[in-house]
Order: structure tokens, then sequence, then C-alpha cells
């Protein structure tokens, strides 16, 4: 009982020390950017600012990239060749997180989970708090590499970002639950889960948790989910903002279109489509509880 009370008061900390985050309808010009570099078929850019790591990932998103995913020696050692010289005895916010999944650390830019490679330092991971986010540092003797740690996401650090190649395979034009919407393909969950697992779900596989930023989409989707009689999650979210954020692509909800029912938007984490079926509109949902499970749709979109 102890560390649930202790989880939910680092969720509401995130949102009341924290705020919209800077990233958050912030443009990132030129002028901010700082290096940038490729390793394989991905792309980096350091922000040479000081964020939470809230706000880094919002930073990152600006840039249409997300934060950083070591998941191979290879990069490691990539990485720590392309900045340590440069950028000398600074910290760097990775993607790395564990909120939502307790004591497990996943990349929360691929939705996969940590493994099987990993580069802790020798006093890392600390599971002190739900609020320990995964960093490191070029703090580095002569031939070291960067080691990760675990620590608070209100500390300022740098944000590294990274723009992967898209992986979704737009080539299969039919499968159960796939359906088109303009140049996007969407993808119906066989499965419910809850909220953070879906986001990590459609991560996995190349996709993002829905997000519904025009009439027209939304429109489509009713149209698309008529046979359903259950309430869907979205990528619709304030688990580290005070207001909504449409959490894959960073824009505040208030800034695009909006369905909500009456009542709402109310103090809940999470955002649903309801389970009706003409209007589909947009409900609160707890998304910390393991207990909330909802179907979800993923999305997909080329990049231009």
């Amino acid at each position: 009982m102890m560390f649930l009370l202790r989880f939910f008061a680092s969720a509401l900390l995130v949102q009341t020390v924290l705020g919209a985050p800077e990233g958050v309808g912030k443009d990132i010009t030129n002028s901010t950017k700082g290096l940038r570099f490729t390793i394989g078929t991905s792309e980096y850019t350091v922000i040479p600012q000081s964020f939470s790591w809230f706000s880094a990932k919002y930073a990152c998103k600006e840039l249409g990239m997300e934060l950083v995913s070591i998941e191979s020696a290879e990069e490691n050692t990539a990485i720590t060749q392309n900045i340590a010289e440069i950028y000398k005895n600074e910290y760097f916010w990775t993607s790395g997180v564990r909120i939502g999944t307790f004591n497990e650390y996943y990349w929360e830019s691929t939705g996969t989970f940590f493994g099987p490679y990993t580069n802790w330092d020798s006093t890392s991971p600390t599971f002190d708090d739900m609020l320990m986010h995964v960093e490191f540092n070029t703090f580095l003797n002569p031939g070291a590499e960067i080691k990760w740690n675990d620590f608070y996401a209100t500390y300022g650090r740098m944000a590294l970002c990274e723009l992967r190649a898209q992986t979704y395979d737009t080539s299969v034009k039919t499968k159960p639950g796939l359906f088109r919407i303009g140049d996007g393909f969407y993808e119906i969950s066989p499965i419910k889960l809850p909220w953070f697992h879906a986001k990590n779900d459609c991560r996995s596989k190349g996709m993002d948790l829905l997000s519904i930023e025009t009439e027209e989409e939304n429109i489509a989707l009713i149209a698309a989910l008529q046979e359903y009689t259950e309430n869907f999650w979205t990528s619709g979210s304030k688990f580290d903002t005070i207001d909504y954020v449409w959490q894959a692509t960073g824009q505040l909800i208030a800034n695009t279109f909006t369905n909500w029912a009456e009542g709402e938007p109310g103090p809940f984490c999470g955002l649903k489509m309801n389970n009706n079926t003409q209007t589909r509109q947009w409900i609160g949902a707890d998304c910390y509880a393991e207990s909330e499970l909802a179907r979800y749709v993923c999305e997909f979109h080329p990049r231009k």
C-alpha cells in the first residue's frame, strides 16, 4: 500500500512541479540545436539546454524526433565517440523510463524493455522512485565509454534526440484490424491492455497510439469502429503535464480538434474514446491502473 501511495504521489509531483513541459508548443529553432551526427540508419541531435526529463522528451518531439534509445553496444560506443569530446562533463537524458511498469525499465521511444544489451554503471539501477529516469554523463576517463544510471526526472540535463528509420511495413494492404485514413495506416488491437502497455505495444510495432487531431480523422474513426461497442484508448494523456497532450505527437490537445464528453476533461491522466458508436466522445480514465483495460488503435504515417 505504501508503494502505491508513493507511486501516485510521484505522479502528482510530476504535474505540480513541471506544469506544461518547456518542449510543449515550443519552437526548437536551428539556433538551439547542437551537434548532429548519424549512426547507421539513425540521426541524432543534441539540444544543449538544461531540461527536466519530461521537457527533454517534448523538445525532441518538436524536432520530429524522440529521446535516444541505446539498444546495442555498437550504438553506445558510437554515441561516446561522437559527443564525449565536444560535450565534456555533461549529463544527457535518454528515453529510458519505468513509469507505468513499476520495476521494469523500458525505452519509451521504442516501447521495448531493456535488454539483452544494458550498460548500467556500478550503482544503478537503484529503483528508488517512480520518477527515476535513465541518463548518462560524459565525466569519462580516457578511453572509457558512457554508462547509464537512473536519476530524478526533475533535474536538468541536455537532450540527446534520435530519429530512427521507420520500420512499419506499408506493403501489407490487408490484415485483421487494418484500415486507412488518408496517408495513415491504422490497426485495431485484438486485445485489451492498460494505457502504458497499449502505448508501448504500438511503439514496438513501429506505430504510435492513436492521436485524433482533426474532425475529418474523427469522423473516419467513428465509421471504422462501428462494430465495437466498447471504449478505446488514445495517446491523449496528462501523466506528465497539467493539460492533455497527444503523447504521440507532443501537441497540446487544446490546440487541435477536441471531442470531449459532457463534464470532461476531468482529473484522470488517460483519454479514451467512449463506447457510443455514433459520437465516440472523449472521456478520462486512469492511465496508471493495471486493471483499467481497453482496446486501442495504433497509427502510422510515412514521413514526407
